[in-house]
């Protein structure tokens, strides 16, 4: 909704530029494992430079959008950070914090739950193994993330 409204309005040359990197990004982005000898040699690096170039990018243009109009455009630039706070949360909580705790395999919301209540202790402890720093300032600097 953002970058509709940014098609919608008036617009620098930076911001062309900006448009025209994201296009050629995508389109190496498909060309990438076409040339790649293995899929698996491509894929991470893929999501490394989709996270890192292409999604700035894309969310600079969406943010500029936003900005276009008043109202609606808070209202959709809040809408935008609450996704990306939402996503940012889950894949902290849900994915690398149990990840790295040694807690393999899909799980569900009741699961992620459990491993919070009652095994919150074992998550600690192979945290503390397993990762650069204590497990409190991992729960603190995730949590601290997510809140930001």
């Amino acid at each position: 909704m953002a970058l509709l409204l940014w098609v919608a309005s008036r617009h620098a040359t930076a911001e062309w530029i900006t448009l025209l990197y994201c296009v050629l990004f995508a389109l190496a982005l498909g060309y990438a494992p076409l040339s790649a000898t293995s899929i698996l040699t491509v894929l991470p690096m893929v999501q490394v430079l989709v996270r890192t170039g292409y999604l700035g990018s894309s969310i600079g243009l969406a943010l500029l959008g936003a900005s276009s109009l008043a109202r609606l455009g808070r209202f959709v630039a809040a809408l935008l950070v609450l996704e990306f706070g939402y996503v940012l949360a889950r894949t902290y909580a849900v994915k690398l914090i149990p990840l790295y705790g040694g807690y393999d395999g899909r799980t569900s919301l009741v699961g992620v739950a459990t491993l919070y209540s009652r095994r919150l202790g074992m998550l600690a402890t192979n945290l503390d193994t397993a990762a650069l720093a204590p497990a409190a300032a991992i729960f603190a600097l995730a949590g601290l993330q997510c809140c930001w």
